[in-house]
């Protein structure tokens, strides 16, 4: 859930550690993923990758049809280039 803080206040979100008034953001180093159908096509694991990259994500978000099961660092994290990816049935 998205809120903002008055007209001049930063976007934040509600479960985002806050450090002043700015979300800490920090890089992933590891995103595992669970499959939500049975059989999926090999692109369907790159479209991921790429969907996330430079995007911030929470254990519990949906990347085409890959749940987020968890991060390390636990929590909302920004993924980048060197992020690395498991993908677990």
């Amino acid at each position: 859930m998205l809120q903002r803080l008055g007209k001049q206040a930063p976007l934040i979100r509600s479960n985002d550690e806050v450090t002043g008034a700015m979300p800490r953001k920090r890089s992933a180093k590891l995103i595992i993923l669970k499959q939500t159908a049975q059989r999926l096509p090999e692109f369907h694991r790159c479209a991921a990758r790429l969907m996330a990259r430079g995007q911030i994500v929470n254990p519990g978000d949906l990347l085409i049809a890959f749940r987020v099961d968890s991060t390390i660092p636990s929590g909302p994290v920004l993924v980048t280039d060197s992020t690395e990816f498991v993908f677990a049935s």
